[in-house]
């Protein structure tokens, strides 16, 4: 069973609203829908190139720069003070004119577009000292420079990240920063009033595996979730992999009572279908989001959609209660959007970041942050060793749209934060070693004001939502 979370920051967000969804017709069918990345049949991996890599990095470099008009090499003081001389305070592509990555600046500010890499060769790890700034191949012919720090009062900064960079670059060889800015984040979400996002509200359930403690395969944590969701009977339960864990004990030894990594996958799904699916007064949805730890999938990121034939029963299936997203993938229910990663993107990223003038307490929202506002579901780069990128697919990580509820979960502390209007959860995994963890409880509800206008306007959940971070006893 689920009981309140001990206590710790993040534990509870919007803890004034209700638990439950106001006014709530439960005998309404919750709508569902999935966006996709590629189809599982035709996705072939490790076939990545040299050529791949340096393509999907260098089109997030230019997809910053086509916010501003890039400009030529600016060695001369007069492109300098044109550059300066176009700056306004409307829009951002009239704020600023970027120049190339690399161009001499003199003693007047430049701005510059590139990605945050270590002057040191090799996957050395980032310091204050070796930070340098490339710039894309077109627009600045995949120059370097490095980055000075000294004038920054604050900074958080990670291999792989896209910045905007003013300052000064008098000899051309070293930049030195007055600020640092991310310029990748997407649009949110945008829908009429009368759309189920405003006018309807949404309880949505989040788990995220092992779904079975690492000293056995009973599958309890599962067991009292499964409980818990029919006591809350939420509109949607989304399911973050593995079901069947690499990590397991019994699993590492191949010793699961005589069945199949496969057979083992569709006793788990069947014992969520006898406790939700045929109970016709649960109305749940539930949907799957895949792990490269689960052994019965190919460890490959980002990861196709798994296929459930072989699993969910077809009444199920027709039924439309179960549902298979990417990895990330992105879902709406009841017109919210959802996006979710079972990567362990901030642990990644926490191992890789340095930052200054920050209070630590605010260290995992402001890892979450990096997420939303470079536009991509895993912003490192180079990537984690664990991370199995395939940089063939590496334009799947990005966002079409700013998510209106970011799920990640990680190893990392629990937490449930607003973070620029976006309401970010790491539901921790339910089963963590020998005992029981934790998940979350996700309630949008509807907006008062829902006079229509005709008009689109972003969501803006994170004011009507409130999640509960709890544990499995």
């Amino acid at each position: 069973m689920a009981s309140r979370g001990d206590g710790g920051a993040g534990t509870v967000m919007n803890a004034h609203l209700g638990s439950d969804v106001v006014k709530r017709d439960d005998a309404e069918e919750s709508e569902v829908s999935m966006t996709q990345i590629v189809s599982a049949d035709k996705f072939r991996y490790m076939r990545d190139r040299i050529s791949d890599r340096v393509r999907v990095v260098d089109e997030r470099i230019r997809d910053a720069e086509n916010l501003f008009e890039v400009l030529g090499d600016a060695d001369d003081d007069e492109d300098v003070k044109a550059t300066e001389a176009t700056q306004t305070t409307t829009s951002a592509s009239d704020v600023v004119r970027v120049s190339a990555v690399g161009s001499k600046t003199g003693d007047e500010d430049g701005h510059f577009v590139g990605r945050v890499v270590s002057a040191h060769a090799g996957d050395a790890k980032l310091t204050e000292k070796t930070v340098a700034i490339e710039g894309s191949t077109e627009g600045s012919f995949g120059a370097r420079v490095r980055l000075e720090l000294r004038d920054m009062k604050e900074y958080s900064l990670f291999p792989g990240q896209v910045v905007k960079v003013c300052g000064r670059n008098p000899a051309g060889h070293c930049l030195v920063a007055k600020s640092i800015d991310a310029v990748s984040a997407r649009a949110p979400a945008r829908s009429k009033k009368t759309s189920p996002a405003f006018a309807r509200g949404t309880k949505v359930i989040v788990a995220s595996g092992p779904f079975s403690c690492s000293s056995d395969l009973k599958y309890e944590p599962l067991n009292d979730m499964l409980d818990y969701v029919r006591e809350e009977n939420p509109d949607a339960l989304v399911l973050c992999g593995p079901l069947v864990d690499a990590e397991n004990a019994f699993v590492k030894r191949a010793e699961c009572g005589g069945l199949t990594y496969d057979e083992v996958a569709k006793v788990v799904v069947d014992k969520i279908e006898d406790k939700l699916f045929k109970d016709e007064t649960i109305r749940t949805k539930v949907i799957f989001v895949p792990s490269i730890r689960d052994v019965t999938l190919d460890p490959v990121f980002p990861q196709p959609a798994a296929s459930l034939d072989a699993y969910v029963s077809a009444d199920a299936a027709r039924a439309k209660r179960a549902f298979s997203a990417s990895n990330p993938g992105t879902f709406t229910i009841n017109g919210i959007v959802f996006s979710a990663c079972s990567h362990d993107v901030l642990k990644h990223l926490s191992a890789q970041e340095i930052s200054k003038g920050f209070v630590p307490k605010d260290r995992l929202a402001r890892l979450a942050k990096h997420v939303l506002t470079q536009g991509c579901a895993y912003p490192l780069y180079p990537p984690d060793a664990s991370a199995c990128l395939d940089a063939r697919y590496g334009e799947d990580l990005t966002f079409k749209q700013t998510p209106d509820v970011l799920i990640m979960p990680s190893d990392l502390k629990t937490f449930a934060e607003d973070i620029d209007g976006v309401v970010c959860v790491n539901p921790g995994r339910l089963a963590r070693g020998a005992v029981g963890g934790g998940l979350a409880k996700i309630v949008v509800h509807p907006t008062t004001d829902g006079q229509d206008d005709g008009e689109s306007h972003p969501h803006d959940v994170a004011k009507r939502t409130r999640v509960d971070v709890m544990k499995i006893k």
